[in-house]
C-alpha cells in the first residue's frame, strides 16, 4: 500500500507509533510490510481534518480503515456514518446523502440525510465515484462552504463532518476524461490511502485465515480447530480476486458446514474444488490450486461471478431453503433476498441446476 498527502503532518506526535500492535489496528488485521506502512500513517493521518481518499479493490477493507482513522481521531466520541452510492436513483442519492424536506418530491417525508447524522464525525462515503455530476458539484460547494442545503428545503445547516471516500476506480483517469470533476478529485486527494489486493499480502493470508476461523467457530459456538492440510494449501494458494470480503465469506460458509473439529475441502465453496475432480490429495492427477486458478481465471472470474456462485451453492446445499442459505453464507436474511435479485437468481432456477448437478 502507499499514502500520498499534500499536507505536512511530520509535526504531529501525539501517538507513540511504537507501541501500535504490528498486527491489528481497530479491527484492521496484517502483518504485512503494506500493512505495516498503513498502520503507522494512519493515527497520523487522523489528527487532520483533510478529507481522505481510500482506493483499492473491491473487499480490501477500505470500510474498515476509514473506520479506524474516525476511532483514532478527536472526533472518535461522535458518529462514524457510511453512505453507499449503489444504483439507488439520483433523487434518492441526495436525499439520502443531503437530506430532503417533506415535500421534496412526492411522498417525501423529513429525512436528515447522512450529513445530518455524522454531525461533528466522520462520514464515509463508499464508491464515491459513483455519484452523478450534478450531486459531485453539490459535494464540492459543501467542501468549499460547510453549508447543507436538503433537497426541496428553503433552510440551510452548517455540516462539521469530516469526508472520508473510498473507491475502486481511478479517480485520475477519471478526471482526466472529465467523468469526474477535477475540483473534486484535488480535493478529496488532499490525503490518500492505496489498499493492495490480498494476493500481495502474502505474510497476512495465514493471519486472516485463522483469524476468521476462530471469529465464526466462536460466534456459532463450535469447536473448530483448524484445517485440513489440503483445504489449508486450497486457501493459501487461492488468488481471492474478492479479497479479503471472499476469504471472510469462504471461512464463515466452511464453518457453517461443517460437522467435524476440522474444515475439509469439500466445506468449502463449490466453486473453489470445481475445479480439481480429484479432491483426494493423494491424486498425482489432480490440478494444483494455481492451475485451478488458471482455469476460472481464463473463464472470466471476477467477485461478482464468484458471490453469485456462492449463493448458488448454498442455496442448492440448503435445498432452496433461503434462512439455512443465509446462515452458511453468513448473512442476515435481507442481505441474501437482495443479492439474490441482484443476480436474478431464483430458487426455481437453483433446483432445475440441482436436478442436473453433480453436487446434487
Amino acid at each position: 500500500g502507499y499514502i500520498e498527502t499534500l499536507e505536512d503532518l511530520r509535526q504531529v506526535s501525539n501517538f507513540d507509533l511504537a507501541r501500535i500492535n504490528p498486527f491489528s489496528l481497530g479491527r484492521l488485521i496484517g502483518r504485512s510490510p503494506q500493512m505495516g506502512k498503513i498502520f503507522q500513517s494512519l493515527p497520523v493521518i487522523a489528527q487532520s481534518e483533510m478529507p481522505v481518499l481510500i482506493t483499492g479493490q473491491i473487499g480490501t477493507g477500505k470500510y474498515l480503515v476509514a473506520e479506524a482513522i474516525h476511532h483514532a481521531s478527536s472526533r472518535a466520541k461522535n458518529p462514524f456514518v457510511i453512505f453507499r452510492c449503489g444504483a439507488l436513483p439520483e433523487f434518492l442519492v441526495e436525499s439520502e446523502l443531503f437530506g430532503v424536506e417533506k415535500g421534496g418530491f412526492a411522498g417525501a417525508d423529513n429525512k436528515p440525510g447522512k450529513f445530518r447524522l455524522a454531525q461533528n464525525g466522520t462520514l464515509y462515503i463508499s464508491e464515491v465515484s459513483d455519484l452523478t455530476p450534478s450531486l459531485q458539484a453539490k459535494l464540492l460547494n459543501w467542501l468549499d462552504e460547510k453549508i447543507i442545503y436538503p433537497l426541496g428545503g428553503s433552510k440551510s445547516f452548517h455540516a462539521d463532518v469530516r469526508i472520508i471516500a473510498g473507491t475502486t476506480r481511478d479517480l485520475s483517469q477519471m478526471a482526466k476524461e472529465a467523468t469526474f470533476r477535477n475540483e473534486l478529485y484535488f480535493r478529496l486527494n488532499a490525503v490518500s490511502l492505496h489498499l493492495p489486493p490480498l494476493k500481495e499480502r502474502v505474510e497476512d493470508l495465514r493471519l486472516l485465515v485463522d483469524h476468521f476461523l476462530h471469529a465464526s467457530a466462536s460466534l456459532l459456538n463450535k469447536k473448530i480447530t483448524g484445517f485440513s492440510d489440503p483445504c489449508l494449501k486450497r486457501l493459501l494458494e487461492y488468488d481471492y480476486p474478492g479479497n479479503i470480503l471472499e476469504l471472510r465469506h469462504i471461512v464463515e460458509y466452511a464453518v457453517s458446514l461443517s460437522q467435524a473439529e476440522r474444515i475439509e475441502l469439500g466445506d468449502l465453496p463449490a466453486y473453489l474444488t470445481e475445479n480439481l475432480p480429484c479432491l483426494d490429495a493423494k491424486s498425482p492427477n489432480s490440478p494444483s490450486p494455481r492451475e485451478s486458478d488458471a482455469l476460472s481465471a481464463d473463464r472470466g472470474f471476477d467477485w461478482s461471478t464468484i458471490e453469485r456462485k456462492m449463493i448458488i451453492d448454498a442455496l442448492m446445499k440448503a435445498k432452496g431453503r433461503r434462512s439455512e442459505a443465509a446462515q452458511l453464507l453468513g448473512w442476515g436474511r435481507s442481505t441474501l433476498w437482495r443479492k439474490m435479485r441482484h443476480y436474478g437468481i431464483t430458487c426455481e432456477s437453483v433446483q432445475v441446476n440441482e436436478k442436473s448437478s453433480h453436487c446434487a
